[in-house]
């Protein structure tokens, strides 16, 4: 198979996806639907990094030629823009060619998209590839909410796949992913989908480090301890960032709930940060804190996690202007973080016991809290 691969060339490609995956047929045939996929998963991601759609449209021509279609089918599909085409049907033909057996789904999977493709062919179009030049309008079915949702998550799951391609040349990429998410305003409902994908690839990964799979053994026979290493580390990165940021939705969320109008003007006035991006925390609404027997605040220019505790005779905690009152003087404290990146997302995880004993396990002075709250304060949480 002589086909010509787009940008650097097949063997600089290659260092990050391995050679063109080939099949056993029989052997194909004999495998349990699991590592089918995840043989035909590896292959499909061969052809979507080496080929475009147009490189491979030749291709499902002579497919098409070779299992019955007619002359006014093949011309068609020939006329059709390749733009309408997709990697996926190019991908299942060419793994086809390599010995893979093609199943009754991917069968009428790719006889369909022909179908579908070859009926946007333009009729005044010649028998060339200039038919994608022609300006023409295509109508289109009415979305649903779930297919627009699906094709937006599809979207960011793509913005850190084009990341992930970059660690076959490159030692590491930070993929920023708790910043992407708050830029994009992703919603709270997206991000399972956004991690699943995530969360099956690094299930791969270290099924096929642990060799316990022999398909995945041979996939990725190429990769060293190193590349598991980096990739492993990506994957766990943006797995890690979207726990953080559904975490600060949830927060905002709950206190969208909780607010309350005649409380509203009691907090008008304070000052706090609502989200830090450095360390991926964000406040709760601070009308919250009015009737709450503790509130737990972090300065992220000090560093310091803060404990304030309700006075017994008060019973409950309260705020006048800019300041937290109704606290124990005593009780109410707090401690410099050493390591925030790591001791936040510990706190915020958390059960409301452990979360009281959590200043016990820091060693750091302890210093008096004075109720007064600014723009460096993150309102941890409240109960």
């Amino acid at each position: 198979m002589a086909v010509k691969t787009k940008g650097k060339g097949k063997g600089f490609d290659e260092r990050g996806t391995g050679p063109e995956p080939e099949w056993d047929t029989e052997r194909a045939l004999k495998m349990d639907d699991k590592t089918f996929r995840l043989h035909l998963s590896n292959s499909l991601r061969y052809y979507s990094y080496h080929y475009s759609s147009k490189d491979l449209k030749k291709y499902v021509v002579i497919w098409m030629q070779e299992n019955g279609y007619n002359n006014d089918d093949v011309s068609a599909f020939v006329k059709s823009p390749t733009s309408y085409l997709g990697g996926t049907v190019c991908g299942l033909i060419m793994a086809s060619r390599q010995g893979m057996p093609l199943k009754d789904d991917a069968l009428n999977f790719i006889k369909k998209t022909i179908a579908d493709v070859s009926a946007k062919v333009d009729p005044f179009a010649d028998q060339t590839e200039k038919v994608e030049k022609v300006q023409k309008k295509v109508t289109t079915p009415e979305l649903t909410i779930q297919d627009r949702i699906k094709i937006k998550i599809n979207e960011h799951i793509g913005h850190f796949e084009e990341q992930q391609d970059l660690l076959s040349t490159v030692g590491k990429v930070d993929p920023k992913t708790f910043a992407y998410l708050k830029k994009e305003n992703v919603p709270q409902n997206m991000l399972k989908g956004i991690a699943e994908p995530f969360m099956e690839r690094l299930a791969e990964w270290q099924e096929a480090k642990a060799g316990t799979c022999e398909d995945l053994k041979e996939a990725y026979g190429h990769w060293q301890a190193k590349d598991y290493k980096k990739y492993f580390a990506f994957v766990e990165g943006i797995l890690a960032d979207i726990d953080a940021y559904a975490k600060t939705k949830k927060a905002v969320k709950v206190a969208r709930v909780k607010k309350a109008p005649n409380k509203q003007k009691l907090v008008s006035k304070v000052k706090y940060a609502k989200d830090n991006t450095q360390y991926k925390v964000a406040s709760v609404d601070p009308v919250t804190i009015i009737g709450a027997i503790e509130l737990y605040v972090f300065n992220v220019k000090t560093r310091k996690l803060g404990k304030y505790v309700a006075d017994p005779h008060m019973g409950v905690l309260g705020i006048k202007g800019t300041t937290v009152v109704g606290f124990d003087t005593i009780k109410s404290t707090q401690k410099t973080l050493r390591k925030p990146e790591r001791q936040l997302p510990e706190f915020t995880g958390a059960s409301k016991a452990n979360k009281r004993k959590y200043l016990n396990t820091i060693k750091s002075v302890e210093i008096a809290l004075n109720g007064r709250l600014n723009s460096d304060t993150i309102l941890l949480h409240v109960q």
